[in-house]
């Protein structure tokens, strides 16, 4: 496809997939959510580098510079660092 051509799904276009040229984009305008769904999923950068990780039935890590900063546990969060406060 080209810069601007969309990729169109459902009877109202409800959900689009494109590239304008800087950014690319899922649209979903339809009625309900949009899912994302897998076994375990992960969020990377065009480097390779995590920036979330969502583990089936476990862990959602978000990441700083490929560094885990921030998990959920069975019994609440973890946080690497102490810095939430803003000085």
């Amino acid at each position: 496809f080209a810069d601007n051509a969309k990729a169109v799904f459902g009877a109202g276009s409800d959900l689009q997939i494109y590239h304008d040229g800087t950014r690319s984009y899922v649209d979903d305008t339809g009625t309900g959510s949009l899912w994302l769904r897998g076994g375990d999923v992960a969020i990377k950068s065009t480097a390779s580098e995590t920036m979330a990780d969502f583990a089936n039935n476990g862990a959602v890590t978000l990441y700083y510079d490929n560094s885990a900063k921030l998990a959920t546990t069975a019994t609440g969060i973890d946080v690497t660092g102490s810095r939430w406060w803003n000085n």
